[in-house]
């Protein structure tokens, strides 16, 4: 099954996101039916809740408890920041987002979702998507050569799509893997 590249706005006002999972709002709700596996599930706002491929980091909230909260902080901001997202703040315990700069724009690629009818995307900042749709036919060059989630320290789980990819990419893979 092919990727599809879906455009829209990430969204954390109001939620709780942490390094492996934010809201994204897609401009077309028609595009999520083109993933394969459970339907996406949107909430009121029309928002999705991604998963993101291959990375899992620690929970920023888990069951009311903080894994360690300054490594959750460092993969959230790490996350936030390669997708252009500043501004970031948050109650006392960590639960909740009170302010960012939200909707900010971008994209994914995905092509299936999680038994929790989440889709399991790359994520993008906004700087380069050629055209909409099925991306299998270009995914090595324009699309997958700055894949915000391909700078995690897990980058070596993906480093087989991202083989082209960007220099900024190649010095984040030095910086985690010397």
């Amino acid at each position: 099954m092919p990727f599809f590249l879906i455009r829209g706005t990430y969204h954390i006002k109001g939620y709780s996101p942490d390094g492996d999972s934010l809201r994204f709002r897609a401009r077309n709700k028609a595009n999520w039916a083109k993933l394969g596996g459970q339907p996406v599930a949107l909430n009121a706002r029309g928002h999705a809740q991604l998963r993101l491929e291959a990375i899992d980091t620690l929970e920023t909230h888990y069951k009311n408890q903080h894994q360690p909260l300054d490594l959750a902080v460092k993969a959230l901001d790490f996350l936030l920041k390669g997708l252009g997202i500043t501004g970031m703040q948050t109650d006392v315990l960590w639960t909740m987002v009170t302010a960012v700069q939200d909707g900010t724009e971008g994209y994914i690629l995905a092509r299936t979702t999680d038994k929790y009818q989440r889709p399991i995307a790359f994520v993008y900042a906004v700087n380069r998507p050629r055209k909409m749709g099925r991306a299998s036919t270009y995914c090595r060059s324009a699309c997958v050569s700055r894949p915000t989630t391909g700078r995690f320290r897990l980058a070596w789980l993906i480093r087989p799509i991202t083989r082209d990819c960007s220099p900024i990419c190649a010095r984040l893979a030095q910086k985690w893997f010397a």
